[in-house]
C-alpha cells in the first residue's frame, strides 16, 4: 500500500471505495447491455450500436483521471534524476 503522506491530498481508501463502486456500476451497465445484445438477436431483431457508449465512456474517462492521477504522482514522488522514467513508464 503507498504511503499517504507523499500525496496528502488523496484520501486512498475513499478512492478504492469509489473506484469499486464505479467498477461495480460499469460492469454491471456491461452485462445488461451484452443481454440486450444476445436476448434481441435470438428474436432476429437488431441492437443499436450506441447502447455501447455506456460501456467505453466510462472505461476511456477513468482511463484519463487514473493517468493523471499517476502523471502527477510520478512527478511529485520521484527524485530529480528520475522524473524522466516516470513518463517513459
Amino acid at each position: 500500500m503507498l504511503d499517504p503522506t507523499w500525496y496528502p491530498r488523496l484520501d486512498l481508501s475513499q478512492v478504492c471505495d469509489r473506484f469499486i463502486l464505479w467498477l461495480s456500476l460499469h460492469m454491471a451497465a456491461a452485462a445488461l447491455i451484452d443481454y440486450g445484445i444476445h436476448a434481441n438477436l435470438a428474436r432476429g431483431q437488431l441492437l443499436s450500436v450506441g447502447w455501447q457508449v455506456f460501456v467505453y465512456f466510462p472505461m476511456g474517462a477513468g482511463e484519463i483521471f487514473i493517468y493523471a492521477m499517476a502523471y502527477e504522482a510520478a512527478f511529485e514522488v520521484a527524485p530529480k534524476e528520475q522524473k524522466g522514467d516516470g513518463i517513459g513508464l
